[in-house]
């Protein structure tokens, strides 16, 4: 029952959640980089 509840998690909006975490981290590169630069 566990094991089909965290399926379930993962399955509905844990691909949701990838997403929106790749997207901060793209966000957070691109910052850390255009600040080097500026430096």
């Amino acid at each position: 029952a566990v094991l089909r509840q965290f399926a379930s998690h993962v399955g509905n909006d844990g691909v949701f959640a990838d997403e929106l975490e790749l997207q901060r981290h793209e966000q957070l590169e691109r910052l850390y980089t255009t600040t080097r630069a500026a430096k």
